[in-house]
């Protein structure tokens, strides 16, 4: 079965021969070097023919608990992991999209690796130096410190024959971000995925037995005292910024939006007569 996801422009697939639920979106297009190409925007362009990226499967998951024990004391310790599976997320797309996330301080000025260029009255990006007062021949006198330049070749067309340099538009950093929060795009490369890869200590749960030279003189016959706490943290997860286990949505290959992950943490006292 195959369908495109609405206009998000990649599908999950179930084929025969292949494994269930693969993923495919449109690559990006390439010269025969494999470079990357730019449009004229300087924004990387992508195919037109959908390429498998990925898996929404995981390879394995599972758990393991150990119980240490020593004098009437115990510690518990469950961890959970997860590994495989491809999953894009929107959280992150948007995120990345607004400027909130710390990923996307690069370039913004100088001190971050921004360029150095003015805007002439073509509304074209030259490149300039940091230090200097724009010339004249720039638009609004203004020199800006977040350029870049993307890796990659540029199509050059000439009297018919299609050939490729290397890139050398400059974009700000606002174009570059900005493009992924564009709804009206149909597609997302496939860098915008994520390995859904984990390891969490899901439960901590510490307990004391008093000694029943203590517990007979009041005549109890076992008296624990227990502190648990739930949903710690992540020894190690690829996807930043969300708890994909409180993801909303029912695709199991998108993470939506995300609930306030829950930490719990509880004290006991168990008695027995």
């Amino acid at each position: 079965q195959k369908s495109l996801n609405g206009n998000s422009g990649f599908r999950v697939i179930a084929e025969e021969g292949h494994p269930i639920n693969d993923i495919q979106m449109y690559d990006y297009k390439y010269d025969d070097q494999g470079n990357k190409v730019v449009a004229g925007n300087g924004l990387y362009q992508l195919d037109d023919e959908l390429k498998t990226v990925g898996n929404a499967n995981p390879k394995f998951l599972g758990g393991f608990t150990t119980d240490l024990n020593y004098k009437g004391l115990s510690l518990y310790l469950g961890f959970d992991y997860k590994f495989g599976g491809t999953i894009f997320s929107y959280s992150n797309y948007y995120l990345t999209g607004n400027g909130v996330t710390k990923n996307t301080l690069k370039y913004r000025d100088e001190s971050n690796g921004g360029m150095a260029y003015y805007i002439n009255d073509q509304n074209q990006k030259v490149g300039w130096q940091h230090n200097q007062e724009a010339p004249a021949e720039s638009a609004d006198g203004h020199v800006y410190h977040d350029g870049l330049i993307l890796d990659g070749v540029k199509e050059v067309s000439e009297n018919g024959t299609t050939t490729f340099m290397e890139n050398d538009i400059i974009i700000s950093a606002t174009e570059y971000y900005s493009s992924y929060i564009n709804d009206l795009s149909t597609s997302w490369p496939p860098d915008r995925l994520f390995k859904n890869d984990y390891i969490k200590l899901r439960e901590v749960a510490l307990s004391y037995t008093l000694p029943t030279s203590f517990t007979s003189k009041i005549k109890v016959q076992r008296m624990t005292l227990s502190l648990a706490a739930r949903n710690l943290f992540y020894l190690h997860k690829t996807i930043p910024n969300v708890d994909v286990e409180s993801s909303l949505g029912i695709d199991s290959y998108i993470e939506n939006s995300f609930y306030p992950a829950v930490r719990t943490f509880s004290l006991g006292l168990n008695v027995s007569f």
